[in-house]
């Protein structure tokens, strides 16, 4: 996440973060890798959740609800030809699994669902709880507090 001087932010890896991830993945390119951010690296769900919008023939979405460089972060993954399997990211308050090329993004939900008002169109307040193997495999499961939203007070 980059912050902007009127404290608005873009998603995005830094050069720094990614130079430091380059050195990071290449000292230990065997090892099974998870990488952890905020902002989601590769999301649908800004245009399943009408965050997206048509402009001509193309589709924007906010610099803020997924990140913006992430064919960099691919490359520094490809490039040091590195074992990373997940990458995790939060910050849109919905369970969401997309894998690509063997790499799992996953997107988790928000123990506050949708800022405790409840689930986030549908997915209820929760967290994902992670198995992971040596081998670099993995079982992710959501795991739902069970919590209801109740009126809060205007």
């Amino acid at each position: 996440m980059v912050l902007n001087p009127d404290g608005s932010y873009v998603g995005a890896f830094p050069r720094e973060q990614l130079a430091f991830l380059r050195r990071d993945l290449t000292e230990n390119r065997a090892r099974p890798t998870v990488i952890c951010g905020h902002i989601p690296s590769v999301s649908a769900f800004p245009i399943y959740a009408g965050l997206a919008h048509t402009v001509g023939a193309n589709i924007e979405v906010s610099a803020a609800e997924i990140a913006t460089n992430t064919p960099a972060l691919l490359e520094v993954i490809t490039q040091t030809k590195a074992n990373v399997r997940l990458v995790l990211a939060g910050h849109l308050h919905h369970l969401e699994r997309i894998d690509l090329d063997d790499i799992c993004f996953l997107n988790g939900g928000a123990v506050c669902g949708n800022f405790w008002r409840g689930p986030k169109l549908g997915c209820a307040e929760g967290f994902s709880i992670l198995d992971l193997q040596s081998d670099g495999s993995f079982v992710a499961k959501y795991q739902s507090i069970g919590w209801t939203a109740k009126s809060l007070p205007s």
